[in-house]
Formats: structure tokens, C-alpha cells, sequence
């Protein structure tokens, strides 16, 4: 039984050395310049997709530490002839989550002119 409890606080050593060793690394190569001004990530969505809640959730959380001047990074899916379970799927995380937007592909075609490369209709 002292072997046991040996092994799990070897365990948990190790595991505190890795969460001291990637802080360091954060901490050192990360940016000191301050929030990223603007940041959007495109997904387009076609007919049925199996893993898009899947996709979203791991991409929220891979932008949660990015900030940017308003906030965390925008996720934007674009609806292309979805189906309906999935269009509900990301109508549901968009209700959800702040930072993803669902449009359809006429929507994201004006918001992408208009706020990224600065072309007014």
C-alpha cells in the first residue's frame, strides 16, 4: 500500500513539473505587445456534417487564451447547403457561445467584403 501512495505522488510531481515547464514556456514566448487587434475563424459547412459541435467546441476552446481587442477570437460558420440537423446543431452553439456566429453564405459573403477587406455594396 506505501508503494501505491508513492507512485501517485511521484505521479502528481511529474505532473506539476510539466504545468511549471509550460508556464515558463507560455510565460517566455508568448507576445508582451498586448491583445491582437481583430480575429476570425471560417468554417464552412456543406450538407451533413457529423463532427461540427465537435469542430466548434475544440476550436473555442483552443482560442480561449487569445484575446483580441473585442474579446475572444470570432468564430463564423458558414451555412452552404447544410442540413437541418446541422444547421441546428449551429444555431445551438451560437446561442450558446458569444463568439460563434452562424450566417448563411450571402450573409458571410457581406459581412467578409464589408469588415475585412473594407468593400461597401
Amino acid at each position: 500500500m506505501d508503494f501505491i501512495i508513492k507512485i501517485i505522488i511521484a505521479f502528481f510531481c511529474l505532473l506539476g513539473v510539466i504545468y511549471l515547464f509550460n508556464s515558463v514556456i507560455n510565460y517566455y514566448f508568448t507576445k508582451k505587445d498586448g491583445p491582437i487587434k481583430d480575429m476570425s475563424i471560417l468554417i464552412i459547412t456543406k450538407g451533413h456534417c457529423n463532427k461540427v459541435e465537435y469542430v466548434i467546441r475544440n476550436l473555442l476552446y483552443a482560442t480561449s487564451n487569445i484575446k483580441t481587442e473585442n474579446g475572444a477570437p470570432q468564430i463564423i460558420v458558414v451555412d452552404d447547403y447544410t442540413d437541418d440537423e446541422t444547421a441546428n446543431i449551429c444555431s445551438y452553439l451560437e446561442n450558446d457561445f458569444d463568439m460563434v456566429k452562424f450566417y448563411s453564405k450571402k450573409q458571410a459573403q457581406k459581412l467578409v467584403m464589408e469588415k475585412y477587406l473594407d468593400i461597401k455594396e
